[in-house]
């Protein structure tokens, strides 16, 4: 539900910022790709350990379940101990899988804030330089720093929109 309220938040954005300086709103749509395009990388370098982690999540339920069904089974011949281990090792690599995924996330998300710091700092300057030489007011300023904080702060509510349709899409094509 997120994804389009933020597109059409950074479409509008764009829109405003043109209508105030135009040079400020390509500055601004410099940005935007650049950002999304992390996301996306972001988003396939992650595929392949999210659909190794769905796979492990099976197996572990396959053998939660069958340990369940034979509970019986496995207490008459002393099975509890091999069992658990059995379990402990798909745990062990789901939560491993899980470890990795967070390193390839905190690395993106540490590109993805150096390219919106870099936006901000580019905006700002741009537009002070402009009040600076007069074709721009204080006003002018303040509001195109404005609308463009708004909007890079919403890429990072895009980025985890498709986070989620990610990990949605994994479960949906397993079924």
């Amino acid at each position: 539900w997120q994804g389009m309220p933020t597109c059409i938040q950074l479409l509008v954005t764009f829109i405003a910022m043109a209508f105030v300086d135009l040079e400020v709103a390509c500055a601004y749509a410099v940005f935007i790709p650049v950002f999304l395009g992390i996301a996306i990388c972001q988003q396939q370098r992650e595929q392949p350990l999210r659909r190794v982690r769905h796979e492990q999540y099976e197996v572990a339920g396959a053998q939660l379940d069958e340990s369940l069904w034979n509970v019986l089974t496995v207490q008459s011949f002393g099975r509890e101990a091999a069992m658990s281990a059995r379990y402990r090792s798909t745990y062990d690599a789901i939560v491993a899988i899980g470890t990795r995924q967070f390193r390839i996330g905190t690395r993106f998300n540490a590109g993805k804030s150096v390219i919106i710091n870099l936006g901000r700092v580019t905006i700002f300057l741009l537009a002070a330089w402009k009040a600076k030489t007069g074709s721009a007011t204080i006003g002018d300023v303040v509001l195109l720093f404005t609308l463009s904080e708004k909007a890079f702060i919403s890429c990072f509510h895009l980025s985890k929109a498709l986070q989620q349709i990610a990990d949605a899409r994994e479960s949906v094509t397993r079924l």
